[in-house]
């Protein structure tokens, strides 16, 4: 973003020579401070600002009913009950389904003998914390607890646990995914409203082989709502996640490169094709045929995917005619474009909407564009499947550029690196737009507890470094290199707190941070007494731009040095005031 320059007025009869050179000499005076009010580091920090536009993608295959119990992958539940969410203010209802086991609780743990005995709490620090897990037991005791008949205690005595049978309850992952986007959107600690969500997920009704762009990237909500329940975007999302019903295959690769292509406003279908419908069966028609007519390709169909634009039409086969309903599909079959939600696609349905936060960077006159921050967030539980198309998807999703390949497989682990590290080029000859993706991976289920977890204070070659050996088959340590390539990080969970948590994470690292700048010129006032003089005193103005905001309001010092026959400026004064 251009930041513009707001002067402060400040009284200055000097003449123009004269505050040149005292401009100049300040740079090199010696400060010595006696005071402070407000310090540097609080008015310098950073401003932020842009557009922040994320496309959620997630894994609602089958496996997303899998349950997490005890670090451990539980893939089915007798007895599994479900309970209704209802939120009455906003009007989101959603089932969450459970699993009850019994499992034995552990309070505490003791170690040593009579003369060097310590006592540990598990699961934490407060009374009554208690963990399934025996390694849970770390909370070092002043004195020993109660005990008294209230616990069982482990055979052994060092060391020796203290526990209570009880049922665990557990929710499976899609559950839990509906939490953490519950609370995303309405919690008490919800996004703001000036942030741009939309949603992908994968596979469509369970087929194995599609993303879908449910929900386009539009603002969470606007300045005139007052509430968050008044916001539609917001709930828009909401009650589309709230209807996931997780069913079917893992087409990862296929539905990353829908995500892409809706955000960069090209295509996966790679053109239309036409078919003929008789008596619900469908046909094919070659390319040369027109609106009216249909000339047999000799095939027939699956239902195609997202048909639309039914006219009444006449199917040629051989020297027969026959009448018929036309309609227009994807070309390429493991497109998910033509099943698209409403609102994403263009009134044609040759390509995708562009979301109006990345349009408005492309602009020649944008001036949001180096403040905003776009990025694709996956959210993936299992081992992906059915992508043996992505690299013709990515090849379209990239206007067709035949430049970038990768090895198509049903895993297609190869093609996500590949295309996730080719969309942060932001030159035009390797994107059609010129725009930088960041992409976010995250594992959720006990399977990725095992991966080194992402740090962001190392390089992407550490971080890469701390996975090990990568073999093909190694699926939780190739989502992880994906999302370290992609360079919005990768995250593991369980639960739907750790959802929020990469969430906000991914959202920082998408803010674009401004530098601190000083504006302002240092000023030595003429003596109001006698004008020919100076005064002994040189005042320097700092403020914290805010081009983020809509108010005029710049934070910041005024700084007061004295100045010596020795040319050495006196730090006396800082005042923190505003302008």
């Amino acid at each position: 973003m251009k930041i513009k320059k707001k002067e402060k007025l400040i009284a200055h009869p000097l003449k123009k020579a004269l505050a040149v050179s005292l401009s100049a000499l300040m740079t090199g005076f010696v400060f010595s401070a006696t005071a402070s009010y407000a310090s540097d580091i609080e008015i310098y920090q950073q401003a932020r600002s842009g557009n922040i536009s994320l496309m959620f993608v997630l894994d609602i295959s089958g496996s997303m009913r899998y349950f997490d119990a005890n670090n451990q992958e539980l893939r089915s539940c007798s007895g599994a009950k479900e309970t209704t969410f209802t939120d009455n203010t906003n009007g989101i209802s959603y089932n969450r389904r459970y699993c009850e086991i019994s499992s034995r609780e552990y309070y505490y743990m003791r170690t040593g003998n009579s003369s060097n005995r310590k006592w540990y709490r598990c699961g934490g620090s407060v009374d009554g914390s208690k963990s399934v897990n025996q390694s849970d037991c770390t909370y070092i005791l002043d004195s020993e607890p109660s005990i008294g008949n209230n616990f069982i205690g482990t055979n052994g005595s060092n060391p020796k646990y203290y526990y209570k049978d009880g049922t665990s309850t557990y929710y499976d992952r899609i559950t839990l995914v509906k939490d953490a986007m519950y609370q995303l959107l309405y919690g008490a600690n919800a996004i703001g409203k000036d942030k741009f969500f939309g949603l992908t997920t994968y596979s469509i009704n369970g087929d194995g082989t599609h993303g879908q762009v449910r929900i386009p990237v539009q603002r969470l909500g606007l300045d005139a709502e007052a509430t968050l329940a008044s916001e539609t975007h917001r709930k828009s999302l909401m009650t589309e996640v709230a209807n996931l019903e997780a069913d079917g295959g893992t087409p990862t690769a296929n539905a990353y490169a829908e995500a892409v292509a809706y955000m960069l406003g090209t295509s996966t279908a790679g053109g239309n094709y036409k078919f003929a419908k008789i008596n619900n069966t469908w046909y094919g028609c070659l390319a040369s045929s027109t609106t009216n007519n249909c000339q047999s390709d000799g095939y027939y169909y699956n239902t195609p995917v997202g048909a639309f634009g039914g006219h009444s039409c006449t199917y040629r086969s051989g020297n027969s005619n026959y009448s018929a309903t036309c309609y227009y599909g994807a070309y390429n079959s493991a497109s998910g474009q033509y099943a698209a939600g409403s609102g994403v696609l263009l009134s044609d349905r040759s390509k995708y909407q562009m979301p109006t936060s990345l349009s408005a960077q492309l602009e020649p006159d944008a001036d949001t564009k180096q403040c905003s921050g776009q990025g694709i967030y996956v959210l993936t539980d299992g081992v992906p499947n059915g992508n043996n198309s992505a690299q013709s998807l990515m090849q379209t999703a990239l206007a067709g550029s035949s430049a970038f390949t990768c090895s198509d497989s049903s895993g297609g682990w190869d093609c996500v690196e590949k295309f996730s590290t080719r969309i942060l080029n932001q030159t035009t000859n390797a994107s059609p737009r010129d725009l930088k993706l960041k992409t976010a991976v995250v594992g959720f289920g006990s399977a990725y507890n095992s991966i080194p977890s992402y740090n962001k204070n190392l390089s992407e070659e550490e971080n890469i470094a701390l996975l090990g050996t990568v073999n093909d088959g190694d699926d939780e340590k190739r989502a992880a290199r994906w999302g370290i390539r992609g360079q919005g990080g990768w995250y593991a969970g369980t639960s739907s707190q750790d959802v929020i948590d990469s969430v906000n994470d991914f959202i920082n690292n998408l803010s674009t941070e401004i530098p601190a700048v000083t504006t302002g010129t240092s000023t030595i006032p003429n003596d109001q007494l006698n004008p020919a003089a100076l005064q002994n005193y040189a005042y320097y103005p700092q403020f914290q731009p805010t081009p983020d905001k809509s108010y005029q309001l710049w934070a910041g010092n005024l700084k007061k040095y004295k100045v010596t026959s020795t040319g050495t400026v006196s730090y006396t004064h800082l005042r923190a005031h505003e302008t």
